[in-house]
């Protein structure tokens, strides 16, 4: 049960019993007690302090912060030093709060308060210091979001923060900390060179600077499984800033259904100029009657649900312009950057624990 944030033994009367000649102790550390909510340590039937090292057979129960779950299910110190698993708390991720949705995107729907929690929007700043808005993307943890690399390529990190949790592309009227955040870094593939080859790899990490704080209305997608197949005729949902079918300027983030159309028929039907994008690493969704993605829907994800949770499995990378509702679009595929993504963030958080 992911609601579930209280982790207890089953039994609390396990005969222990620790070998004077064993020196190997287990430490929890500042870093992990910062992210907890409550934390003890016992072993067999004892409560003892977690603030030292403590012996093998020693059991950890712990509580998380709301909108965080327990890393593993009942950390135990092993007899090398080492925890059976990570004393961690995760952020919750793939679940919406809807508080109660001009058309998308092209002919889609508003989004509600909570709807599409890590719709995260990218701004960079211009020459003359003014703020525009660049990409869509997709909070993926409290530290990460997922977008296309061709929205930040050789965009200086300095020049761009991103919002959260603020349906209007507009920038708030106030300076609002915990929806606007600053980037510290960005990943992209080496193998990303941009227009030279045909956009391949066009997916890419940005490190916020600090943690975000999570909500009901800022929440992280789930990222696909490494073994995750993205299947033909599915139904997914995208959503983005980006015009209307007027041409005009959304001034609120929407969203709209399509479905994954199979490789073949995106072949047969999407616009000539788009198809030399279809490979291994991309695939192809919507629709050709008028219901489309369009300018500054780029780096947008893509999401199916699986077992209720919201999963990201594609980047909005190349479509037409102009906006045309008679083409599919096609779509980075994350499943294939799942293990780099993940690299990525644990690097970074273990930056942090460091410090």
């Amino acid at each position: 049960n992911t609601t579930n944030n209280d982790i207890k033994p089953l039994a609390m009367h396990w005969p222990v019993t620790v070998s004077k000649v064993d020196l190997n102790r287990c430490e929890i550390g500042n870093h992990s007690q910062r992210r907890l909510k409550s934390i003890e340590c016992m072993i067999g039937n004892t409560l003892i302090s977690c603030d030292k090292p403590l012996p093998p057979g020693t059991f950890v129960t712990y509580k998380c912060p709301d909108m965080y779950n327990p890393a593993g299910l009942l950390p135990l110190c092993q007899k090398n030093g080492n925890w059976s698993e990570p004393i961690l708390c995760i952020p919750e991720c793939g679940v919406t709060y809807p508080k109660g949705a001009e058309p998308l995107i092209l002919h889609g729907s508003r989004v509600e308060t909570g709807q599409w929690p890590w719709a995260a929007a990218i701004f960079i700043r211009n020459s003359d210091n003014t703020w525009k808005f660049q990409c869509g993307g997709t909070l993926v943890s409290d530290t990460a979001v997922i977008t296309a690399a061709h929205c930040v390529w050789k965009k200086p990190v300095k020049n761009m923060f991103i919002v959260l949790g603020h349906l209007s592309r507009k920038l708030p009227t106030v300076n609002r900390r915990d929806l606007i955040y600053r980037v510290t870094r960005i990943y992209l593939l080496p193998v990303y060179r941009h227009k030279i080859n045909k956009y391949n790899s066009n997916i890419a990490v940005l490190i916020l600077k600090g943690q975000v704080t999570l909500s009901t209305n800022v929440l992280p997608a789930c990222l696909p499984d490494n073994d995750t197949v993205v299947h033909p005729y599915i139904m997914s949902i995208v959503s983005g800033w980006g015009l209307n079918e007027n041409q005009e300027t959304s001034q609120g983030l929407n969203y709209m259904k399509v479905p994954i159309i199979d490789v073949m028929k995106c072949l047969k039907t999407i616009d000539k100029e788009l198809e030399q994008y279809v490979s291994y690493t991309t695939f192809c969704a919507g629709y050709v009657n008028g219901t489309a993605v369009c300018n500054e829907d780029g780096g947008g994800g893509l999401l199916t649900q699986h077992d209720g949770k919201w999963v990201l499995q594609g980047v909005l990378s190349r479509f037409s312009r102009p906006c045309q509702h008679s083409s599919y679009s096609v779509y980075t595929k994350v499943v294939l950057y799942t293990y780099w993504i993940k690299l990525i963030v644990d690097f970074e958080n273990s930056k942090v624990i460091d410090t």
